[in-house]
């Protein structure tokens, strides 16, 4: 049961780091050219053009003054605050980029045009980031009903089912994003939800197409190893923990797991050392407790 809730917990944490770590843009970056309702030549247009360009080198700062600047200019182009939104998430202003989004989607709207899927696509990414969940689904499924065969919406979609246990409707939005455009990302989230959802086999089917994916993709080996684990299975788990600390020397749930299997396999100095591991190489106060309890096992 220990082991059980450990996994859990090291899956939450996984499952976030995952997301953060695969998705961190929220959108193609604007063409130069992309930017409907301006007249090229315009000084509108020459900040846009200027806009984008930071954009794409990184500087997202001065991209913002750029766009702002076209905004002064043309208040009423809604591409120009997709691009500004763009730029805010880039360099970290989350809310301001929400109100980008829905500046633009206002725009659009007043303009007698339908707002892009993307800026819905968007701006449900930045609430799904803020774990405001409902206006999430909504937009979500808005940028769903305007596009149905854009993944990436089913994707986040999936996490705001399984934010709220809803695994059930998260594995069937997981498996869409994963017939419109497979990924290993994707299919490490839906490993995941099956194992909230208790189909432990299918989540390590998962976990084996996302290794086959992406082999230096250290998550799905922690992952797989875990439920061996649990399974007893624990020949398997160590040489899957063992490829994850490979992957990633600093995996404090790894060597957490990989001492619980030692431990199991009677090897009692490399399951001392794996929970000495975890313990220095983390302020995870969970995995601390749980390392220093087993090492008081292992005295007895």
């Amino acid at each position: 049961m220990i082991k059980q809730l450990l996994l859990t917990a090291a899956f939450i944490v996984l499952t976030v780091s995952v997301l953060s770590g695969c998705s961190n843009s929220t959108g193609t970056v604007p063409s130069q050219d992309s930017t409907s309702g301006i007249k090229p030549g315009e000084a509108t247009n020459e900040h846009n053009k200027q806009g984008v360009e930071l954009l794409n080198q990184g500087k997202y700062k001065e991209a913002i003054a750029e766009f702002t600047q076209a905004i002064a200019l043309q208040p009423e182009i809604s591409d120009l605050y997709f691009n500004r939104g763009l730029a805010n998430d880039r360099y970290g202003d989350i809310d301001a980029a929400i109100r980008d989004y829905t500046s633009a989607i206002q725009k659009a709207a007043g303009s007698n045009r339908q707002p892009d899927y993307k800026l819905y696509y968007v701006r449900g990414y930045d609430y799904v980031a803020k774990k405001e969940y409902g206006p999430a689904q909504a937009d979500l499924l808005k940028a769903i009903e305007l596009n149905p065969q854009y993944a990436s919406s089913y994707e986040q979609l999936g996490i705001v089912f399984s934010s709220s246990e809803q695994y059930d409707k998260a594995i069937e939005n997981y498996s869409r994003a994963i017939e419109l455009q497979p990924k290993a990302t994707t299919y490490f989230s839906r490993g995941v939800t099956y194992y909230f959802n208790k189909q432990d086999d299918e989540a390590v089917k998962d976990f084996t197409t996302c290794i086959e994916m992406d082999p230096k993709f250290a998550a799905p080996y922690y992952s797989r190893g875990a439920i061996y684990s649990i399974k007893g299975e624990n020949t398997k788990a160590l040489a899957d923990l063992n490829k994850a600390l490979e992957l990633d020397p600093n995996y404090s749930w790894a060597y957490l797991t990989r001492g619980q299997v030692n431990a199991a396999l009677g090897n009692k100095t490399e399951a001392v050392a794996d929970f000495n591991s975890a313990i220095a190489g983390t302020k995870n106060q969970i995995i601390i407790d749980a390392a220093n309890q087993e090492l008081e096992k292992l005295k007895d």
